[in-house]
């Protein structure tokens, strides 16, 4: 037996109707209003390669609402977030994502190195802008608080590449 590829990208996705993110730990916030916040995280098996395999991963996740959505036979069937009526995005970098439990303690020998990991999460947001007309982002390798608004949830999904 082939042994089980190592996993390069772990995150998860909540629908929201609004979302902030601190984004220097003082006083600055950015926000999103009806969309989908992201928490994301890249392991020691990332390469580039795997941000445009999460970008596509993530997009095509069947956890929008399309205009219209709500009533009669379909209400309530998710679709690709890509075709969503709501298509905001906030990305919160959150290397806790990484981390195992091990014994009592928490472990996160799974992150890949800090600088590949910057590089990785700014080609992500980036891709991310390319294909979405509202993206955040949130600043890597700092404390931020974040504020979810999501009346009809969450509804949430996680994501492991």
């Amino acid at each position: 037996l082939a042994a089980a590829p190592e996993l390069a990208f772990r995150a998860w996705v909540m629908r929201c109707d609004a979302c902030e993110l601190l984004v220097d730990n003082k006083d600055k916030w950015v926000s999103i209003g009806p969309g989908f916040v992201i928490g994301m995280v890249f392991l020691k098996g990332a390469s580039a390669a795997t941000v445009g395999k999460a970008v596509k991963t993530l997009l095509s996740m069947p956890i929008g609402e399309k205009e219209g959505q709500g009533k009669g036979k379909l209400a309530g069937t998710p679709c690709q977030m890509r075709e969503a009526a709501t298509r905001e995005v906030m990305i919160v970098p959150q290397a806790s994502l990484a981390g195992k439990m091990r014994g009592k303690r928490m472990q996160y020998h799974s992150a890949c190195g800090k600088a590949l990991a910057e590089e990785l999460y700014a080609a992500f947001v980036a891709a991310m802008r390319a294909e979405l007309e509202v993206v955040q982002a949130g600043t890597y390798g700092n404390m931020q608080g974040l504020k979810i608004s999501a009346a009809n949830g969450p509804f949430s999904h996680h994501v492991e590449l």
